[in-house]
């Protein structure tokens, strides 16, 4: 029976050369990159007992590693977090290997709402693209123009882009 904690440890550990080759350049460089990932389960209260005493293991409330999100919120954020890493790390690559790239941005990607703020518009999830019919080039020119708006009482009018389950 799970109690309302996880424990949070190292994962899997795996030689990056044997998942990633690029095709006519061999890594010439001396040691080894390593890809790590870290686990997180839930507990039973067994294994609470047990992984509270196991170095390197940390224990945190569910309430703490989701800040209250629900599983479907933690899990859209999560997934956004690993997207936009590996976006990143794709982008980094073609700027590193000299080659001809691109990065759009495409608006704000709700990751969270105070109740008291737009939450009855807006979901975790969800994109926010223009507000008021206008478009930005940075969350922080959204931001501005959302809290100018609302300072002085004003409507605002978003065009949102929904993934709909």
């Amino acid at each position: 029976m799970p109690i309302p904690y996880y424990v949070e440890k190292p994962g899997d550990s795996s030689n990056l050369s044997k998942i990633v080759n690029i095709k006519n350049n061999p890594d010439k460089h001396a040691g080894k990159f390593m890809l790590t990932s870290v686990a997180i389960e839930p507990l039973t209260p067994a294994k609470y007992i047990y992984d509270k005493f196991v170095p390197y293991y940390s224990i945190d409330s569910i309430n703490n590693l989701t800040d209250g999100q629900s599983d479907d919120e933690y899990n859209k954020v999560q997934n956004f977090y690993m997207l936009s890493s590996i976006n990143s790390a794709i982008y980094n690559a073609y700027k590193k290997a000299d080659k001809e790239v691109e990065s759009k941005y495409n608006g704000i990607y709700v990751l969270g709402l105070h109740k008291s703020s737009f939450a009855k518009y807006l979901k975790v999830g969800d994109t926010i693209i223009s507000v008021d019919g206008k478009k930005f080039n940075n969350s922080e020119s959204y931001r501005n123009y959302i809290f100018f708006k609302k300072n002085w009482r004003k409507k605002l009018r978003f065009n949102i882009y929904k993934i709909i389950n």
